[in-house]
């Protein structure tokens, strides 16, 4: 069975503690409102998240966790794809890279996880729409995966 990405909307926090190019565990805020966590993978499932330096970032990084767990009352504890740095950090054309305490991590749909889903052969198209949101145009695509039934939605961006 082909590995499936959870995707949420709002998810924002930042990292408790810094982390080297090859830390495959480490620790996460809880999101603060209006924020939300990012949701825990399970079997076969995964989540892709970015890490950024600040608000305006010198240093941007994509990982990949197969598990997200609740660690008190404060915390996530997330572990990069199978433990490996090579599997779950610097993906899609980023590099692993060290990040201090209060980096920002969020989640945000990645070329990558639209290519995982749009390589999947038995995806239909349902419907497309140019919908505008605070004065930009995006394409929204409504599909709805084969075997499953499964409803997914897309949006890009227009020039």
């Amino acid at each position: 069975m082909a590995v499936r990405f959870l995707t949420r909307n709002n998810v924002k926090t930042t990292l408790v503690d810094p982390i080297t190019p090859t830390d495959t565990q480490f620790r996460l805020f809880n999101a603060s409102s209006p924020f939300r966590n990012p949701p825990s993978p399970t079997v076969n499932t995964r989540v892709r998240l970015t890490i950024v330096d600040s608000a305006t970032p010198s240093k941007i990084e994509i990982i990949e966790c197969d598990q997200i767990t609740i660690d008190g009352s404060d915390y996530r504890l997330l572990r990069v794809t199978d433990n490996d740095p090579a599997q779950g950090r610097g993906l899609e054309g980023t590099t692993g890279q060290s990040f201090s305490a209060g980096a920002i991590v969020y989640l945000a749909n990645t070329s990558g996880m639209i290519d995982a889903k749009a390589n999947v052969v038995d995806v239909i198209i349902v419907d497309r729409e140019v919908v505008t949101i605070g004065g930009d145009s995006y394409l929204q695509v409504t599909a709805e995966e084969g075997s499953s039934g499964e409803i997914l939605f897309y949006s890009y961006k227009l020039a």
